[in-house]
């Protein structure tokens, strides 16, 4: 069985620092679980996966240290992780017991990035027109946009090995490895010193993150540990929400943001707040079809000003994401290193905040009909929170993965209250002065922290 070596994406070094400091923990693992609801064959399902994990080198990659470098290495060969499970025997809610623990399970076993594979797919039976699996990838070789992919190319790849035709899926013609080796070139060449500068001008001399108000002390030996918590969120609220979108001309994440990074400045009374937000990082066309790790972290800052309204922070938000969407391309180690680097405790951020909005429903060709499921936490966090709000015409939620260790349970469900009262208070009224916000909603968190134990 053949290898190439290749050297690692600027995400990648990013995560691999984080896998080197909590080498026995989840770190990385994403699970996720889809349902079929068909009468799907396994022997076929399983060839359909053999045949999306050989068109992707990103997806029979390991990593090694090389010469005292982190390396990619690609094995010609390699397989996914497969496993099959018939609980077509048990009664419908013994199965959801039994597909959430091996949800969990699969969630929180960690990778051995060495070894690999980095990608685990577990095929259970609840009934013969009922299937459901169990994909857990590492976040060195997938990313959002490539779970879709792989999603999709695994729905098709599915139905012409069922009607015993070629597949019909187009040549991948640069692999991750080979964009990986032009990355490099990039970097040596000094092609991406702007993108580099600019976050470096942007982030020098700020301390913008933020210690809410809320936590526990923070234990010098904190391992990352965990958990998860889903708020609904009222429909008026997020139609207030995209009202004001719609007539200042943002994005529904925008406003979203700008209305979380408002409560960071009201509970913690700084002027100066860094956020995480994701960012897609496929630049270049040919990234589009390729399955592997692309997606960055843009750490965008907010700066209050006395007098400042909700509708000139959201504005500020609007220039920054522009102007951050075009240098998004600068490696975070890099960046972290002209800041002062890992070795001095450089850290950017605390907090991260991503949307999601649903698709408007369209007819479903599919061969497998795939349906969302269910999303495990491994029990991992790599922030003190990180927020994801799931915008939707019939039932919007926000999901905050926390640090357990820092934050009770009944503390986060507080807060995330109080996001949503903020964002019902400043779409309304978006000219009014932020400042005339602060002691409503921190008296208003403080009497539900009480009312919940939380303090």
């Amino acid at each position: 069985m053949g290898t190439s070596h290749y050297p690692l994406m600027p995400q990648q070094r990013a995560v691999w620092h984080l896998t080197q400091r909590h080498p026995d923990r989840p770190v990385g693992n994403k699970c996720w679980i889809s349902r079929y609801d068909t009468a799907l064959e396994a022997d076929i399902f399983h060839a359909a996966v053999d045949g999306v994990v050989q068109r992707h080198e990103a997806l029979r990659t390991r990593f090694m240290v090389v010469d005292g470098t982190p390396t990619q290495v690609v094995e010609d060969g390699a397989a996914a992780a497969w496993s099959f499970t018939d609980l077509g025997g048990y009664d419908a809610p013994h199965r959801d017991r039994l597909v959430a623990d091996l949800g969990r399970r699969a969630a929180r076993l960690p990778f051995d990035l060495a070894v690999g594979p980095l990608l685990r797919v577990h095929l259970v039976r609840l009934a013969s027109d009922d299937h459901v699996a169990i994909f857990t990838s590492h976040r060195m070789v997938c990313d959002a946009w490539s779970r879709a992919l792989l999603e999709a190319e695994l729905d098709v790849l599915y139905g012409a090995l069922r009607s015993s035709r070629p597949s019909p899926l187009p040549f991948v013609a640069e692999q991750y490895g080979t964009l990986a080796l032009k990355e490099q070139r990039r970097l040596q060449q000094g092609d991406l010193e702007r993108h580099i500068d600019f976050w470096v001008r942007y982030l020098g001399g700020g301390r913008g993150t933020v210690e809410l108000p809320i936590a526990q002390s923070r234990p010098d030996d904190a391992g990352g540990h965990g958990a998860t918590l889903c708020v609904r969120v009222d429909p008026a609220v997020m139609s207030q929400v995209r009202d004001l979108s719609r007539s200042t001309g943002c994005t529904t994440f925008l406003t979203l943001f700008a209305g979380f990074v408002t409560l960071l400045h009201l509970l913690s009374g700084q002027d100066d707040i860094n956020v995480g937000v994701p960012m897609m990082g496929r630049t270049r066309p040919a990234a589009a079809n390729v399955v592997g790790l692309f997606q960055t972290t843009a750490v965008m800052r907010t700066r209050f000003l006395p007098g400042d309204s909700f509708a000139a922070v959201l504005h500020r938000a609007r220039a920054d994401q522009l102007a951050g969407f075009t240098a998004q391309d600068a490696p975070t180690d890099l960046v972290i290193d002209r800041l002062g680097g890992y070795g001095e405790g450089v850290l950017l951020h605390r907090h991260q905040f991503s949307t999601e909005e649903s698709s408007p429903a369209t007819e479903d060709r599919s061969h497998l009909g795939a349906q969302p499921f269910d999303e495990p936490e491994s029990g991992f966090v790599e922030h003190d929170t990180n927020w994801n709000v799931w915008v939707d015409d019939d039932e919007s939620m926000v999901r905050v993965d926390y640090a357990s260790e820092l934050f009770a349970r009944e503390a986060v469900r507080c807060l995330v209250v109080g996001y949503v009262r903020l964002l019902k208070q400043v779409t309304a009224t978006p000219s009014e002065p932020i400042r005339l916000l602060r002691p409503s909603i921190a008296e208003a968190l403080n009497r539900d922290l009480v009312r919940a134990g939380g303090m």
